[in-house]
């Protein structure tokens, strides 16, 4: 496999991800709300809850999670359905649920702007709308798409165009320290050393994407805690 550096089209090196951008408290109406951008990909997410639960739906010794995903398109479709799972899987192992049971907190995602590696910014988006909507975690979630071109480069944050002529794409997402794998998906020809570079290029990517997600929180909070101080808020 090729190890070489190389530009891209867009000017990134192999292992440069675009830069990232955090808002959080965005609906007025949500618990919990944010947008998390890898420029030009975007997505948006509100969280709403611990709230009521149907009858048919509710776990008496946990909450219940629920994930919607809408796409840029008007039209949903089985891979949409296939991402609210995923997400769904990872947070359901993420949230307290103990801490609500008989509860329900929905989150909802939609693309803002698909330019590649859009589940991957659902992910971060979720994990950072859960934040700001106070639903206790175990852990954050960070999540780092790598992809492998038909020269065997790998190259991370695809584009929509990279992605589109990559031979593999996948997809990881980890917990806080960037130790163990939350979610794992693959698509594409490639053999084990292929996989087990990119998931130590995205282990890698991880650590710089939850120290964002810190950093931003944290300026978020001092802010805040500036204007309160001020009478400004």
């Amino acid at each position: 496999m090729s190890t070489c550096k190389f530009k891209r089209a867009d000017g990134r090196s192999d292992k440069q991800i675009r830069p990232y951008e955090m808002t959080q408290a965005l609906l007025n109406r949500a618990d919990g709300s944010a947008r998390f951008t890898q420029t030009p990909s975007s997505v948006l997410c509100a969280v709403y809850g611990p709230m009521e639960v149907r009858i048919r739906d509710e776990k008496v010794d946990q909450a219940t999670i629920e994930v919607h995903y809408k796409p840029l398109a008007s039209v949903s479709s089985i891979r949409d359905r296939w991402v609210e799972h995923s997400i769904r899987r990872v947070f359901e192992g993420v949230i307290l649920t103990n801490l609500n049971p008989s509860t329900l907190i929905r989150i909802e995602l939609q693309e803002m702007s698909a330019h590649g590696s859009t589940l991957s910014a659902a992910f971060n988006a979720a994990t950072v709308a859960l934040m700001d909507a106070g639903v206790p975690m175990q852990t954050l979630v960070a999540s780092v798409t790598c992809a492998i071109d038909e020269q065997d480069r790998m190259f991370l944050d695809p584009t929509a165009e990279e992605t589109e002529s990559a031979s593999s794409v996948h997809i990881f997402a980890f917990d806080t320290n960037a130790r163990d794998i939350l979610f794992s998906d693959s698509i594409g020809s490639f053999d084990q050393a292929q996989y087990e570079q990119c998931y130590k290029l995205c282990q890698a990517a991880a650590e710089k994407t939850i120290e964002f997600i810190r950093k931003a929180t944290t300026k978020r909070l001092l802010t805040q805690a500036q204007q309160i101080k001020s009478g400004k808020a």
